[in-house]
């Protein structure tokens, strides 16, 4: 028997649920956003015991599909079509949106269902919540949603203005700027890395000042001065790593360092270039 990873990655494949990087914040449903915007608050104040159960188009049990929550979790339905989903829930949230899929010869199949969770106190005991029959459909289309079952919200939180390949020591990694200051749920100022995994910072990142209230990174180059390649960052900060550094910095795959006084205005762009003279940023 397939594990329910399997089984859950096979329907995603299929089209049944979609899994968004891309989706604006405000496309979120109400319970992703309250945990994304707000993950120092979420102690779980209530145990939840969802239960239901899960049938095909024609009415019989659905066993095997998976159920999933918009706040987390995730369940197998049995034998019979019941699932039983337990989550840890933060007082703030009051209701659950529920999504079952499954595939069968007719194809993908799924449902969604929400459910209220409100005013079920804040009581440390189990709390049992009916959700009543999910009934699967033919899926004709997908509705993009970050689902907390696999894991916190991806990508930036923030613009992309800048790219660059480099090994900086510890392995072949993307190096990300911009405008944005977490990475993968990671803090990440204006500057992250992804090693095709997981996302991590550069030190403390970038900082624009108190009197700057925008600051970004608008361009990156590989580039080696003559003790190895480094990795240079350009754009209108005043600080890389807490060094300060007049926006342009050099990180060498452990530390940022200035440019001696750097430039007076905010880099737009750098490359790399040998005008027959040896070549230079």
């Amino acid at each position: 028997m397939k594990s329910l990873t399997s089984r859950l990655a096979a329907a995603l494949a299929a089209g049944v649920l979609s899994v968004s990087s891309s989706a604006p914040l405000h496309a979120q449903s109400a319970d992703s956003r309250l945990l994304a915007e707000h993950p120092a608050e979420h102690v779980a104040t209530r145990h939840v015991v969802v239960l239901g159960d899960v049938l095909l188009p024609e009415g019989s049990p659905a066993a095997g599909a998976v159920v999933v929550s918009s706040a987390g979790g995730l369940a197998a339905v049995g034998e019979t079509g019941t699932f039983v989903l337990e989550l840890d829930l933060a007082a703030g949230i009051e209701s659950l949106e529920l999504t079952a899929v499954s595939s069968s010869a007719l194809g993908s199949l799924s449902a969604r269902q929400r459910i209220s969770v409100a005013g079920l106190g804040t009581a440390a005991q189990n709390i049992t919540v009916p959700a009543g029959s999910l009934q699967l459909s033919a899926s004709t289309s997908c509705e993009a949603d970050w689902l907390p079952t696999f894991g916190g919200q991806p990508g930036l939180n923030g613009t992309v203005l800048s790219f660059a390949a480099f090994d900086d020591g510890s392995g072949p990694g993307l190096f990300v700027g911009g405008i944005f200051n977490s990475a993968g749920g990671l803090a990440a100022s204006r500057i992250a890395r992804w090693d095709g995994v997981t996302w991590s910072a550069l030190g403390s990142g970038m900082s624009g000042g108190p009197s700057n209230a925008v600051h970004f990174v608008s361009a990156l180059a590989v580039f080696d001065a003559g003790s190895g390649p480094a990795l240079y960052a350009g754009g209108q900060i005043v600080s890389a790593g807490g060094v300060a550094a007049n926006n342009i910095a050099r990180w060498d795959g452990s530390a940022w360092s200035a440019l001696g006084q750097g430039v007076s205005q905010a880099v737009a762009a750098l490359t790399v270039f040998d005008d027959g003279s040896g070549s230079a940023l």
